[in-house]
């Protein structure tokens, strides 16, 4: 969610945020977490209309649990929940092989390549 990385950065990535143009402030808060508030009122009404919404109108329709697990495995949900979690497992699986194997993954994204 960029509206969620525009809010953190300046204090997440200090350093990064030194480097745009947009380090302005605006009523004691820098610009760009301004940007990111604005883009969070804007977005999530869309997320919960397209995601959560719908989900929510299955559940109080469905007469017991065999109705809305019919609703995930036709709309998709299963499959979403599905990819999240594998996605999930094979994130700290990978980090346990390269913490074994001496990489420092906390600094794989901390300094850029040389070129």
């Amino acid at each position: 969610m960029p509206g969620l990385n525009a809010i953190l950065i300046p204090y997440r990535r200090p350093d990064l945020f030194q480097l745009t143009n947009n380090t302005g402030k605006f009523l004691g808060l820098p610009r760009l977490v301004w940007y990111g508030i604005v883009w969070l009122i804007f977005i999530i009404p869309v997320y919960l209309a397209a995601f959560v919404w719908p989900v929510i109108q299955a559940i109080q329709a469905s007469k017991g649990a065999s109705d809305f697990v019919s609703f995930s495995n036709t709309s998709g949900i299963s499959w979403a929940i599905g990819i999240i979690v594998i996605a999930i497992a094979i994130y700290f699986v990978m980090k346990a092989v390269n913490n074994s194997r001496g990489i420092n993954t906390k600094m794989i994204y901390q300094v850029l390549p040389p070129d």
